[in-house]
C-alpha cells in the first residue's frame, strides 16, 4: 500500500492514526470514520479499516484530503478483550545523530460499552532542525471515531469484502504489498516499484503483482570516476575527470570547494564560515542558520536585557547583564579573548535572529588594546562601538560567582527601528569561539518577563 503526505507535519498525524480498539464483546471487523486532532493543521479525518483476530488487530487507513490522500498500513496492535483497551507501540521519530531521541510514540484508546464509537490519545513526535520548531515536537492528540453506517464511502461492512483487510476476496486482484493499488488491482505495466537501490535496474512492476528489477545502459559511478551500467553492474569504461573539477564528496552543505583529484576521488574542500550567531546545520539545504547553539550553554540565575531600536541609529541600545551566583568558578572559562577568542551576543525569538553584535579577538582601540585581562576575568573597551556598536563588555569568575555584562550604542547596533514585531520567548546568548571550541552562556525569556513599547524592549529573569 502506498501513502502520500502532503506535509511534514502529517507524518506525526498518520502514524498516529495507525491504531485499533476492541471491547469484550465487540469485534471491531469493519469499517470506522475516525478525526485526530493535530496540533498544526487541526482536525483529521479518515477511514479505519478493522480487522480483528482475538486479541490482535490490523489496521488500514484510507485519506481522502485535504492534509493527507491515499492508503497507509496494514498496522498490527492489541487489544484487552476484558475491558476494550487498546495500545500501540509505534516506531520513533527519526532523528539526526548526535541529538537526543524524542519521546516515545504511542497511542492508547478504548471502545465504547455498545461498540459504536473509539477513543483516546494519540501521542506521537516529529523532529524539525530549523526554527521555529527546533527539535522534537508533538504532533498529534486526542482522536474520536464512529462505525460507517451502511453506505459510507470508503467504508467496509462486517463481513463484506475491504481493500485493505490483507485478505484477497472476490474482485480483488491483491490486498497489500508492492504493485497492488489502493483499489486492491494490480499495478499497470511500467508503474515503478519498491528499489533495490542499484542504479542499474530499473525498478517496475509486471502488471501482475510482481517488482521487477531489469537492468539498463544508463550512466552510473561518480562526476570524478564516469562508468556505465553494464549487465546491472556498474562498468568504469574511461578516464577519470580532472583534478579540480568540482564534485560533491559528502553531500554535505557545510562544506564548499570539493573537487576531484584526478584519480577518480573526490576530496572534501573547507568547513563553511557562517555569520556571527549562525551555524551550519548538515541537514539543511540552507548550510547557515541563525539559531541558538544546542545544548552546550550555562544557564543564568538573575539576568535583564534592554534593547532600543530606533529610526535615528544614533540612538539604538543594547545592553545584557548576566549572572550565575552560588556556583564557584575561574576565568579560565572565558577563553582568550585577548589573542584568539571572539565574542558574539545573539539575540533570538521564535522567528530567528533579531539581534548579532560581533566582537574579535584581540585588536586596538585607540592607545589601549581592546580586551584587557583583570584580576577575576577580561574586560573589552571601545568608545567608538566599532565591533556592531558594542563599547563595553565585562566577564567576572569569582568563588561565589559568575557576572558578565554587553553594553553597546549607536549607529553599528544591527537593531530595528521599532520591536513591536519581537514574539516571544527569547534566547539571548553570549558566544565565545575560537579553533579550540565554543563557550556559552544563556538565557530565556517568556513573555510575562517581557515588556515591549514601540521601539523600546525590557526582560528580567
Amino acid at each position: 500500500m502506498r501513502i502520500r503526505l502532503l506535509t511534514w507535519v502529517c507524518v506525526a498525524g498518520l502514524t498516529a492514526l495507525c491504531r485499533p480498539s476492541a471491547s469484550a464483546a465487540v469485534d471491531l471487523t469493519g469499517g470506522w470514520i475516525v478525526t485526530t486532532q493535530s496540533f498544526f493543521v487541526g482536525p483529521i479525518t479518515g477511514t479505519w479499516n478493522f480487522y480483528q483476530a482475538g486479541t490482535t488487530l490490523s489496521l488500514t487507513m484510507i485519506f481522502d484530503g485535504p492534509t493527507l490522500f491515499g492508503t497507509s498500513g496494514p498496522f498490527v496492535g492489541v487489544v484487552d478483550s476484558a475491558t476494550g483497551a487498546f495500545h500501540f507501540d509505534l516506531p520513533p521519530a527519526s532523528v539526526p545523530p548526535g541529538f537526543p531521541p524524542c519521546p516515545d510514540n504511542t497511542i492508547d484508546g478504548t471502545v465504547s460499552p455498545d461498540g459504536t464509537t473509539i477513543s483516546g490519545n494519540d501521542i506521537t513526535y516529529f523532529f524539525k532542525t530549523t526554527p521555529p520548531l527546533v527539535g522534537c515536537n508533538q504532533g498529534t492528540g486526542a482522536f474520536e471515531g464512529s462505525r460507517c453506517t451502511p453506505g459510507t464511502p470508503g467504508c467496509c461492512a462486517p463481513g463484506a469484502p475491504c481493500c485493505g483487510d490483507l485478505i484477497v476476496e472476490p474482485g480483488e486482484d491483491c490486498d497489500g504489498g508492492t504493485c497492488c493499488s489502493t483499489t486492491c488491482q494490480f499495478d499497470p505495466s511500467g508503474t515503478a516499484c519498491a528499489t533495490d537501490f542499484n542504479v542499474c535496474t530499473d525498478d517496475v512492476c509486471d502488471g501482475a503483482g510482481t517488482c521487477q528489477h531489469l537492468t539498463n545502459s544508463g550512466p552510473c559511478g561518480t562526476t570524478c570516476q564516469p562508468a556505465i551500467c553494464v549487465g546491472g553492474s556498474c562498468t568504469t569504461p574511461g578516464s577519470a575527470a580532472p583534478a579540480g573539477t568540482p564534485c560533491d564528496a559528502d553531500a554535505n552543505p557545510c562544506t564548499v570547494g570539493d573537487a576531484c583529484n584526478g584519480d577518480g576521488t573526490c576530496v572534501p574542500g573547507s568547513s563553511i564560515a557562517c555569520p556571527a550567531c549562525e551555524h551550519c546545520d548538515p541537514f539543511s539545504s540552507a548550510g547557515c542558520v541563525a539559531r541558538p547553539l544546542e545544548p552546550i550553554c550555562h544557564f543564568g540565575t538573575k539576568s535583564r536585557l534592554r534593547l532600543v531600536g530606533a529610526a535615528d541609529a544614533s540612538r539604538r541600545r543594547v545592553r545584557w547583564q548576566w549572572a550565575l551566583q552560588h556556583v564557584a568558578s575561574d576565568s579560565h572559562q572565558f577563553r582568550d579573548p585577548l589573542t584568539e577568542s571572539g565574542y558574539d551576543l545573539c539575540v533570538y525569538d521564535t522567528s530567528g535572529l533579531i539581534l548579532r553584535a560581533a566582537v574579535p579577538a584581540g585588536g586596538q582601540c585607540g592607545p589601549k588594546a581592546c580586551w584587557q585581562q583583570k584580576a577575576a576575568g577580561f574586560a573589552y573597551r571601545d568608545r567608538t562601538g566599532g565591533s556592531s556598536g558594542v563599547q563595553r563588555i565585562s566577564l567576572v569568575a569569582k568563588q561565589s560567582a559568575t557576572t558578565e555584562s554587553v553594553e553597546g550604542k549607536g549607529p553599528n547596533v544591527d537593531l530595528l527601528a521599532s520591536l513591536a514585531g519581537v514574539v516571544a520567548p527569547l534566547r539571548i546568548q553570549l558566544q565565545a569561539h575560537d579553533a579550540q571550541g565554543i563557550s556559552c552562556w544563556e538565557q530565556s525569556y517568556d513573555a510575562s518577563e517581557i515588556e515591549i513599547a514601540g521601539a523600546r524592549l525590557t526582560a528580567h529573569h
